[in-house]
């Protein structure tokens, strides 16, 4: 088997996937493909590697990490005049076809693992000597990565299905909160219901208490929970990540905490509200100071980024007042306002419909706002 596999001629049958959702199809992987080779000739380039994990799951559908946060794939894509290879090691080579590339149409070159030879090197010897564009290097990947902001009909319907498990994951641990746990076993609460469903949680923040007032980026630690927690989920599968954030409050919390939850709730109903196909960005994030200086906090947008475009990444970019981008139908947004004590996130998608609350599970309590006559529901906090 690693004989034909080597000579890149095997091909083995696809097995049923883990649970998880529907793989890359073959039409969708050959769209993306044909965008990629289009920029490429846009570009006179003759051969592209594809080495991050973030750009071989977007092409794929399929993981490209062994190290959750690596940024390299350890396994390539190269496109080529003749042929689209995956280059990668004896270690992985029939895992991912089997396990994460099953169904879609690749050839085969891997080196030993032990012959100390890189997704570049092994695509460079495919091209002969020609010349090899990667977007390992950042120009490239410059002009690659926004083919992803725009979300095919199969990334969507994927996204649909991460978002939704991802917010059921999240709400699900909110209501196993009790006092007495450290954040970081809540934590543990946030990893269990989202491996439990077949997704892979790349960030896990946690706060309780006074440290929901203090910290924006609340990584776990063992200070336990008294009356209060924040739970902060980025969960991804087919590459496609999602963000939510969620509160739960042990008995009613007081007046203050509600008006600042009101605040946040108002503030991520106006971004929105507002994010619609050809609204420049920069607007948006004009929008959002102005919904925080209309409900109290006019200074807190400087202590933490807005959000921005997701998808592919946990954010394509954050929203700022010099932002040149403008909002194209089949986008994912996630906003995520805060103030000290209070978050509210969500993952959006915006088409040309409307705007869709994908984290969003029905399931949770929610607090409903409105803005210029439509009502915008936004998660509540959770009292157990």
């Amino acid at each position: 088997m690693l004989c034909l596999l080597e000579a890149g001629i095997f091909r083995p049958e696809p097995e049923a996937r883990p649970p998880g959702g529907k793989a890359m199809a073959h039409d969708d992987f050959q769209d993306k493909l044909e965008l990629l080779r289009r920029r490429m000739a846009e570009r006179g380039l003759m051969h592209l590697l594809l080495g991050t994990q973030t750009n071989v799951a977007w092409v794929t559908g399929g993981r490209g990490h062994i190290l959750l946060a690596s940024e390299e794939s350890c396994g390539g894509i190269l496109l080529a005049p003749d042929a689209t290879y995956l280059v990668t090691n004896n270690i992985e080579a029939e895992r991912l076809l089997d396990e994460e590339m099953a169904g879609i149409d690749l050839t085969v070159r891997h080196a030993r693992w032990n012959e100390q030879r890189g997704l570049l090197d092994l695509a460079r010897e495919i091209a002969g000597g020609a010349p090899v564009a990667s977007d390992l290097d950042p120009a490239v990947e410059a002009a690659v990565g926004p083919l992803r902001w725009t979300l095919s009909a199969g990334d969507q319907a994927r996204y649909r299905e991460v978002c939704r498990q991802s917010g059921e994951a999240l709400e699900a641990a909110g209501r196993r909160v009790r006092a007495g746990q450290t954040e970081f076993q809540v934590a543990g609460l946030v990893a269990d219901e989202t491996y439990g469903r077949g997704l892979d949680p790349v960030l896990i923040l946690v706060a309780r208490d006074e440290r929901v007032y203090s910290r924006r980026h609340p990584l776990p630690t063992g200070k336990r929970v008294e009356r209060y927690a924040m739970l902060v989920l980025c969960a991804r599968r087919h590459g496609l990540i999602s963000a939510c954030t969620r509160l739960v409050h042990v008995g009613e919390p007081d007046p203050d905490l509600r008006k600042r939850h009101r605040a946040v709730a108002a503030i991520d109903a106006s971004l929105i509200a507002a994010t619609r196909p050809g609204v420049p960005v920069k607007e948006i994030f004009a929008r959002a100071v102005e919904a925080y200086a209309a409900t109290g906090f006019p200074n807190e947008w400087q202590h933490h980024h807005q959000g921005g475009l997701i998808g592919y990444r946990g954010r394509e970019y954050f929203a700022t007042a010099a932002s040149t981008e403008i909002v194209a139908p089949d986008q994912a947004f996630a906003w995520n306002p805060s103030v000290p004590g209070a978050k509210s996130e969500d993952t959006i998608l915006v088409t040309a419909a409307g705007v869709e609350i994908l984290t969003q599970t029905g399931a949770f309590p929610t607090l409903a706002v409105d803005v210029a006559g439509v009502t915008i529901l936004r998660p509540d906090i959770l009292v157990i």
